[in-house]
């Protein structure tokens, strides 16, 4: 029987740690600015029915972000520890997979952050009562 050596544990670099940070804090920062530029604007998507459904559809948005990249940065770390010299090309690939998680699923949320609240009041002013 031959003894294989333990495969360190799996966590994240720096690089990967910002890949994931920078575009939730730009969120965070988005949603906290147009709160305090706008005082008010955001209370629709609170405190209506539908506003809240978009909130926690944008939420569930950044939770799958999370989900994705970071387990998308353990496949490629993974991958980069089993073939030689793929160290630099699995730091290239978290680059574009935070790219992609960015575009394709934070973009959403800021639209909703933007968009959201104008819709709900046009949806409940065409809607009758």
């Amino acid at each position: 029987m031959t003894d294989t050596p333990p495969t360190p544990p799996a966590k994240l670099t720096r690089w990967q740690l910002a890949g994931l940070a920078v575009p939730l804090a730009a969120v965070a920062a988005y949603a906290v600015g147009l709160a305090v530029a706008r005082p008010g604007f955001l209370d629709t998507l609170v405190n209506d029915p539908m506003g809240e459904k978009l909130l926690l559809s944008a939420a569930g948005m950044l939770a799958v972000h999370v989900v994705v990249y970071v387990g998308g940065c353990f496949l490629l770390d993974r991958a980069g520890r089993e073939q030689p010299n793929a160290a630099g090309r699995s730091r290239n690939l978290s680059v574009v997979l935070a790219v992609v998680c960015t575009f394709a699923l934070d973009v959403p949320v800021l639209f909703v952050l933007t968009v959201g609240p104008a819709a709900v009041r046009i949806q409940r002013d065409l809607t009758p009562p």
